[in-house]
């Protein structure tokens, strides 16, 4: 099968590793895959894995069609945002399945306006990638029938369970005794929103804790902003120590250093695959502590995603886990069986591929 997906950029983030995750699984089952993108950082391609030459990748211009057409896809795939428009007169100017994935709690391209309908009524199907997403465009979008949740799959072979490992606390001056919180986001976009919130009250956990190492991975354009902000809060404490890692394509070596990571959406999943209990984190605040009893809720919910923890309770729910090996270590457990039974890469793509041939 010969794919087309249409981006709008690609720089790092959860989409980037989404597309890179469900190419390489595509590539390896013989499909042809082509990238047509406005901007595509170098870093992306460092994920793809593509033995046999089957990966194409294009810098594209406002005429998808002169672009693509060559390539004779017999899928059409865009992800948001002006790509799903692009995507949808190239999929009707070739006569092909068109179809959209969307990634966050947004309807961007999918409204009840005039260009809104028009895109939903081509679409052969709506792709959510879990059910808060299908949830909320259930109830927003003109064709709710033609919504289908695919989890965002998880590569099991690249994240499995990573043993604890202090050795590179010591390059930040850590002291690898204390407790360790690995923060992985973006650093714009509102999630950089939970990041100043840690960093506010981070001389105070750290003083209760007796030593507290934060390391925060990710990058945008709040990165300086961040920076200042990591170096007042040292400042005020010394039992904190924080270290900002930048853009990272690798973050296993940060999720190995950590007793506990926060984060939301894909990084969350990662973390997990890895064995690592997971803080949900999302643009609106804290949510709480991930295991079999909260995961739908805190990953999945709009209850979940709007009503963050207040930051009183946020504060003591963190010394709470910087005491409790026990607790963490039963999230940590429940959380890695929630991978393996939900978001294998391989059971999502096989779901994909069915879809596509439903409309071929």
């Amino acid at each position: 099968m010969r794919i087309v997906f249409l981006t709008d950029a690609l720089t790092s983030g959860g989409l980037e590793t989404h597309l890179q995750t469900f190419i390489n699984e595509l590539i390896k089952r013989g499909h042809q895959v082509l990238v047509h993108s406005y901007f595509t950082d170098p870093v992306f391609f460092q994920g793809i894995r593509d033995p046999h030459g089957l990966f194409h990748h294009m810098i594209g211009t406002d005429d998808a069609l002169a672009d693509v057409a060559p390539f004779a896809p017999e899928v059409v795939h865009s992800h948001p945002f002006y790509a799903i428009t692009r995507g949808s007169q190239l999929a009707e100017a070739l006569h092909k399945p068109f179809f959209i994935t969307i990634h966050g709690l947004y309807n961007s391209g999918l409204d009840n306006s005039e260009s809104g309908v028009r895109v939903c009524e081509k679409a052969s199907s709506v792709i959510a990638v879990d059910d808060g997403v299908a949830a909320l465009l259930a109830g927003c979008i003109p064709t709710p029938e033609k919504l289908v949740v695919i989890p965002n799959g998880i590569d099991l072979q690249t994240f499995s369970p990573l043993a604890p490992s202090r050795n590179r606390l010591k390059a930040p001056g850590f002291n690898p005794d204390c407790f360790t919180i690995t923060f992985v986001t973006r650093f714009q976009d509102g999630k950089e929103t939970p990041v100043f919130q840690l960093l506010e009250h981070a001389p105070l956990i750290a003083k209760r804790l007796r030593g507290l190492n934060l390391i925060l991975v990710g990058f945008g354009s709040f990165y300086d902003q961040i920076q200042e902000l990591s170096n007042i809060a040292c400042q005020k404490s010394k039992f904190l120590h924080v270290f900002l890692t930048g853009p990272q394509l690798e973050v296993r070596p940060y999720l190995a250093m950590a007793d506990l990571v926060l984060g939301c959406g894909r990084s969350a999943l990662e973390a997990m695959a890895c064995q690592r209990p997971v803080f949900a984190a999302y643009q609106t605040g804290f949510a709480g502590l991930i295991d079999k009893s909260s995961f739908d809720e805190l990953i999945f919910s709009l209850i979940g995603y709007w009503n963050p923890l207040h930051e009183k309770a946020f504060i003591e729910h963190l010394i709470k886990l910087g005491r409790s090996k026990i607790r963490l270590r039963r999230s940590a457990e429940q959380g890695l069986e929630i991978i393996k039974n939900r978001f294998n890469i391989i059971d999502a793509v096989t779901q994909l591929e069915n879809i596509y041939h439903q409309h071929l």
